[in-house]
């Protein structure tokens, strides 16, 4: 029995993404497979999950999960990434980021596992958007002098 890993991750990132809440990780799922006739109905134990960067932008986050059998699955609790500040405001240009999330387990036959998922993400400079018009009119219109008026 394999463990199988589901994640959704926004393809940028920005300390103003960051600062306005603005998740990098969406959704992860973690699950199994239904068992098959040739195939034992156990379970997967002792699962860890941690995620790492490259180059390192973000403080390593872990998530552990005791158990799921088979046919199981389960979102990993939502938590806002800790990126290390110093690195975001210092970027000036945008750069690609590997985001690396490591599974350990103990397989149904008791065998210890691994599955490792890459996943591609642009951090962009802080006072850099992204190519999205909705956060640039935000970002725009509540720094522009006559909004400010507008807003007092």
């Amino acid at each position: 029995m394999e463990l199988h890993l589901n994640c959704e991750l926004a393809s940028t990132f920005s300390l103003a993404a960051q600062q306005n809440a603005y998740p990098l990780l969406k959704r992860a799922l973690v699950s199994t497979p239904e068992a098959t006739d040739g195939e034992p109905s156990g379970s997967i134990n002792d699962i860890r999950i941690r995620l790492t960067s490259d180059p390192v932008f973000f403080e390593p986050e872990e998530w552990l999960i005791d158990r799921l059998a088979a046919g199981q699955s389960a979102k990993l609790q939502e938590r806002p990434l800790k990126p290390l500040f110093e690195k975001l405001t210092g970027l000036t240009e945008q750069m690609q980021v590997q985001l690396t999330f490591a599974a350990s387990y103990i397989d149904a036959e008791g065998q210890s596992r691994e599955l490792i998922s890459h996943y591609e993400v642009c951090v962009l400079p802080a006072d850099y958007w992204g190519a999205n018009p909705a956060r640039q009119s935000c970002w725009v219109l509540s720094y522009n002098p006559t909004s400010m008026r507008l807003k007092h």
